[in-house]
C-alpha cells in the first residue's frame, strides 16, 4: 500500500488468480494476451473518514514486473511526492508509474500558486473577499482533476466523462472574463491562474461559438489571453505564461473558428516565436498537441485536415529545425572535448518541431504503405483508399523535395 497525504491506496490480487499464472506465458515471457488480464488491483480510501473511494484494475502493463510474473504480495509500492509518480520494486524488477488519478493536494496547489497548508481561522466570521478566493480555489483544483482524467485516457471518448453535463452559456463565460479582468488589475495572479484553468476546461468541451452572442465572448477572451501573453514575462512570471499557452491551445478550434485565421495564429508563432519567449512556448505547445493527435488519427480520418498543415507553414517549421542543427553542428565543432562528450551523453530530446515533422513523415508513410485499395471492390470504399493512397504518394514526395533542399543547405554551410 502507499499514500499521497489524501488517499491510501492498498494493491491487491487479481480476484479469482494469484496474478503470477495469468501472465506466464509458455517460454516464460509474456504472453500475447496477457495485457488482457488485470494484473492487480488498486483500492482507493479516503483517509479522512476512511471510506472507500474508488477502484481501479490494472490491465495493460505487459513490460512491468507484474507482467513479467511477479506477485503482488511481493511488491513493494510507494508515492513520489516530488514528481507525483508511483514506484514499485520486486525481486527483479524496479517500475515507475505515471499517476492517473487525482494528484496529491500539493501539487494542485503548487499548480494554482497557493500554499497547501491551510491556515486556522481566527474567529467565526470570515471575510467576503477570502470566501471568494477559496471558491476560485475549488473550482480551479476541480478543473486540474478534470484535466488530469482526460490527459490519463486520451485515447476513451469524451463523453465518457463528460457525461450528461450541457454546454457552457455564453452569460457564465461572460462572469468568468469579468473576474479575470478584475484579476488583471488587481494583479492578482493566484486568481488569475484559476481562471486559465477554468479557460482550459471550457474551451474543450462546454463551449459552442457558433452563435453571435457567443462569437463575442469568445473575442472577448481572446482579448484577455493575448493581453497576457504580450506581458512580459518578468511582469506575470513563467507558470502564468505556461497556462495562457494551455489555454489558447486548447481553444485553437473555439478561438479561430476559419481555417484563415488559425493559419494566421500559426504564421504569426512560426515567424515571431524566436523573438518573444511566449509566442514560443505557445508554438512548442500546438505543435506538440498536433503532432500526438497526427500519430493518435486513424488512416483517412476527416480530421487530416485539422492535423496536417499546409505547405507554407511546413516551410516555416523545416527552416526552424534547420536553424536548430545549425546551431547543434556550431556547438560541436567549438565547445570543449570535455563539453562535446557530455553532449554525447546527454539523452536526446526532439524539438516539437521536428517532433511534428516526423509525425507527418510516419502519417503519410502509414497511410501510403498500408492503405492498399481491393483489386476486385469497385465499392466507393476502395475507390476513396486508391485516392488516399495516391495523394499520400504524392505528399511524400513534396515532403521529401523540401527535406532534400534543406539537407543541401547544411551541406553548403558546413
Amino acid at each position: 500500500m502507499y499514500t499521497c497525504g489524501t488517499y491510501l491506496v492498498m494493491l491487491s490480487a487479481p480476484p479469482g488468480g494469484s496474478g503470477s499464472s495469468a501472465t506466464r506465458s509458455l517460454f516464460g515471457g509474456t504472453s500475447g494476451l496477457s495485457s488482457l488480464k488485470v494484473l492487480s488491483s488498486s483500492l482507493v480510501f479516503n483517509i479522512s473518514d476512511g471510506q472507500f473511494s474508488s477502484r481501479a484494475d490494472l490491465i495493460d502493463a505487459a513490460g512491468s514486473s507484474l507482467g513479467r510474473g511477479a506477485l503482488v504480495p511481493g511488491l513493494g509500492a510507494c508515492y513520489d511526492a516530488m514528481n507525483n509518480m508511483i514506484w514499485t520494486c520486486s525481486s527483479d524488477y524496479m517500475d515507475q508509474w505515471c499517476n492517473p488519478g487525482n494528484q496529491a493536494f500539493h501539487h494542485v496547489c503548487q499548480r494554482l500558486g497557493v500554499s497547501h497548508i491551510i491556515p486556522e481561522p481566527k474567529d467565526e466570521s470570515v471575510s467576503t473577499s477570502n470566501v471568494i478566493n477559496q471558491l476560485l480555489h475549488h473550482v480551479g483544483a476541480m478543473c486540474i482533476h478534470q484535466l488530469n482524467l482526460l490527459t490519463a485516457s486520451a485515447n476513451l471518448p469524451i463523453s465518457n466523462f463528460l457525461g450528461k453535463q450541457h454546454p457552457i452559456e455564453a452569460q457564465h463565460l461572460s462572469s468568468i472574463c469579468d473576474i479575470m479582468e478584475k484579476a488583471l488589475a488587481n494583479k492578482d495572479a493566484c486568481i488569475i491562474r484559476c481562471i486559465l484553468i477554468v479557460f482550459q476546461v471550457i474551451f474543450k468541451f462546454f463551449f459552442n461559438p457558433q452563435t453571435e452572442r457567443n462569437r463575442e465572448i469568445v473575442r472577448r477572451s481572446e482579448q484577455l489571453l493575448w493581453q497576457l501573453l504580450k506581458t512580459p514575462v518578468n511582469e506575470i512570471g513563467e507558470e502564468i505564461q505556461k497556462e495562457v499557452c494551455l489555454a489558447i491551445s486548447s481553444g485553437l478550434h473555439t478561438l479561430y473558428l476559419g481555417e484563415q485565421e488559425l493559419n494566421n495564429l500559426l504564421k504569426l508563432v512560426l515567424t515571431e516565436g524566436q523573438r518573444n519567449s511566449g509566442l514560443c512556448q505557445l508554438r512548442d505547445i500546438i505543435l506538440v498537441n498536433l503532432a500526438e493527435q497526427l500519430q493518435n488519427n486513424r488512416f483517412g480520418s476527416e480530421d487530416d485536415d485539422h492535423y496536417r498543415l499546409n505547405d507554407e507553414l511546413l516551410h516555416y517549421i523545416l527552416k526552424i529545425v534547420v536553424q536548430d542543427s545549425c546551431i547543434l553542428i556550431t556547438k560541436c565543432q567549438t565547445v570543449s572535448k570535455e563539453e562535446f562528450l557530455r553532449l554525447l551523453a546527454t539523452v536526446p530530446v526532439a524539438s516539437p518541431c521536428l517532433r511534428y515533422l516526423m509525425a507527418v513523415q510516419n502519417h503519410l508513410l502509414s497511410n501510403t504503405v498500408l492503405i492498399k485499395p481491393d483489386d476486385h471492390d469497385d465499392s466507393d470504399s476502395s475507390l476513396q483508399g486508391e485516392t488516399l493512397k495516391v495523394h499520400g504518394e504524392i505528399d511524400i514526395g513534396s515532403l521529401l523535395f523540401r527535406f532534400h533542399i534543406y539537407i543541401n543547405d547544411i551541406s553548403i554551410n558546413y
